[in-house]
């Protein structure tokens, strides 16, 4: 580091302004250089780069006889050179420039204004985002052009789930000998590391659609079954109460595609498996024939209205379809459309309200799932807070790294409803600890869309539940967690560290002497070093030699950085590091950095 000065011209002061400085290693200089805002770019180069009325390479004589803008560039600005927005202007493009934690849906908002022809990604290139217009995926040469060429492509949607966890010892087999086993693995400090089988799709994204959910109807269960496993073991067929009993996880579809009408349905997460001890594998639980109709409702009863017949939902079929099932309707369709409404999106036809879908068993005339009116939910459903002493209600949450606002979506019979007769209610619950029996902790009416706000001046877990009217609870064991729609946030705890830093009031203060390891350790570290006693064989959070170091301390910088959070380089995994825990580690590396 050094120290260039024409007023202070005294050596030993220049080398303490040198040696405060906090330096460059480690820093996130991205977020200094970011703009706070979006903002629309419109000056052009310098009159003094045209030549004789003309520059070279300029499709103009001057900025001023540009015309009508042929092109909108949306530029990411992750410290973006102001030139390269200057020379777009100058050929003639609107530029729309947006801050580098902008997200995806903020970005995409911006063709609802102007088409955007263009996604430039200044700097470097975007962490993530698949967006349709971007030129070079291959994703979008296999989806073709009768897709991407419609209004209403937005991108593609990457949709995924954990099929299941296979470890070496373990998985679903409870019996004392498993359980021994595995004792005595620990006891050696052993890893039992599982196999994971991720399964998922790749499909179109279209307007209107959540940008986390890939449909807008769904079923929700009726009956329940009994599993042929209780906890893991085989049911006695001499006592069946020996079983457990289970309902279908609710179902996700949409009808599509009014040309060659078809029902997909999303059951990524709908049935269950079934684990083997013997073969160590876990396939689907075995339903029998499950069949899809199509029912009319006639007062408060559900009559037969059209067969679709069976759906695969085998092992075999949810892998090799990432959970998805697609039913052709053919002439079933034309019944079934409201021909005296419209279609909220080419891709989609009106049904007729009194229909619904159902899931049965016809061999046991069982309705498994049936088709609601309603679907709820949330694309920030589990985000995290920071525990403040404000009394001022907080609007905006921490989702994926980003401060973004928490609401809920409202759907009735798959189109987008910003109001329900009656109303809505969000129930909060405080669920630390959520063992016991108790009432909501506050209540009110709730529109759909509109940003949750409210203050937290305690750490711990909160859980908000939209209750269509007639559906609130009294206490927090009603709440379905497999069925109700509802938004968990963790509120992390904050404690004031100033007495550790040399000032306090810096943006990113450094540590004093006062700061020591075993204090760091104490307030931070410990927790981690406990709760994952695994991670001491890589890196050993309880060893202030170790910790005590430029290169481990310029590590620790690094992947704590908010910045880092949507990666998987990202400390702590567990993503519950408050920003006051996080501020006295920088404190502590900067410290250890600046020797």
């Amino acid at each position: 580091k050094g120290v260039l000065s024409t007023v202070d011209l005294d050596d030993e002061s220049l080398r303490a302004k040198a040696h405060a400085c906090p330096g460059l290693v480690g820093r996130d200089l991205v977020r200094e250089v970011i703009p706070d805002r979006t903002s629309q770019w419109s000056e052009a180069l310098s009159p003094w780069s045209y030549l004789h009325g003309r520059r070279l390479g300029s499709p103009t004589s001057s900025p001023d006889e540009a015309g009508e803008k042929t092109f909108h560039v949306v530029a990411i600005d992750y410290g973006m050179k102001w030139n390269i927005a200057r020379h777009l202007v100058d050929v003639g493009c609107q530029v729309t420039v947006v801050p580098g934690t902008a997200t995806a849906n903020e970005i995409l908002a911006h063709e609802h204004t102007m088409k955007m022809d263009v996604l430039l990604p200044a700097a470097r290139m975007q962490r993530e985002m698949a967006q349709g217009r971007v030129p070079g995926q291959e994703i979008l040469d296999a989806l073709g052009t009768d897709v991407t060429s419609r209004n209403d492509f937005k991108g593609v949607m990457i949709r995924y789930s954990l099929f299941r966890s296979l470890p070496p010892i373990g998985g679903f087999d409870y019996s004392t000998a498993t359980l021994t086993r595995l004792v005595d693995l620990y006891k050696e400090q052993g890893l039992n590391a599982a196999e994971l089988q991720i399964t998922g799709t790749i499909s179109p994204w279209y307007e209107g659609e959540f940008s986390s959910i890939t449909m807008s109807r769904q079923m929700m269960p009726v009956e329940t079954f009994i599993s042929p496993g209780g906890n893991g073991q085989p049911v006695d067929p001499k006592d069946p109460s020996k079983g457990c009993y289970f309902s279908l996880a609710p179902v996700l579809f949409k009808y599509q595609d009014s040309q060659k009408p078809f029902m997909s349905l999303d059951l990524i997460n709908t049935f269950p498996e079934q684990y083997n001890s013997t073969s160590g594998d876990n396939p689907k639980f075995s339903l029998g024939t499950i069949s899809l109709r199509i029912v009319q409702k006639q007062g408060s009863d559900y009559v037969p209205f059209q067969d679709l017949g069976p759906i695969n939902y085998s092992t075999e079929n949810y892998i090799k379809r990432g959970g998805l099932i697609d039913v052709y309707l053919n002439t079933a369709a034309d019944s079934m459309v409201d021909k005296n409404a419209e279609s909220d999106s080419a891709s989609t036809f009106p049904v007729i309200l009194e229909l619904y879908a159902e899931l049965y068993q016809p061999d046991a005339n069982q309705v498994l799932a049936r088709e609601v009116d309603y679907m709820i939910a949330s694309d920030t459903s589990t985000v995290y807070a920071e525990q403040s002493s404000s009394t001022t209600p907080q609007n905006k949450f921490n989702f994926n790294g980003v401060d973004v606002p928490c609401s809920f979506n409202v759907y009735f019979r798959g189109s987008q409803v910003n109001s329900v007769p009656g109303g809505l209610t969000i129930q909060v619950f405080d669920t630390t600890p959520n063992q016991s029996a108790h009432g909501p902790v506050d209540s009110f009416a709730y529109d759909p869309e509109t940003p949750i706000a409210v203050t937290t001046p305690t750490p711990g877990n909160k859980l908000f539940y939209c209750a269509l009217p007639g559906q609130t609870v009294t206490n927090y064991d009603q709440v379905d967690l497999m069925t109700f729609p509802i938004i968990t946030m963790r509120v992390l705890p904050n404690e004031n560290y100033d007495q550790y830093y040399v000032d306090p009031t810096a943006e990113q203060p450094v540590a004093n002497d006062s700061l020591t390891f075993e204090i760091l350790y104490e307030k931070v570290l410990r927790n981690y070093y406990l709760l994952y006693p695994a991670m001491s064989k890589h890196v050993p959070l309880n060893s202030k030699d170790y910790w005590n170091g430029p290169d481990m301390a310029r590590r620790m910088y690094q992947r704590i950085q908010r910045s880092m959070w949507p990666t998987t380089e990202y400390m702590p995994r567990t993503r519950d590091l408050s920003e006051s825990r996080t501020k006295l580690l920088q404190a502590w590396c900067l410290r250890v950095m600046q020797g």
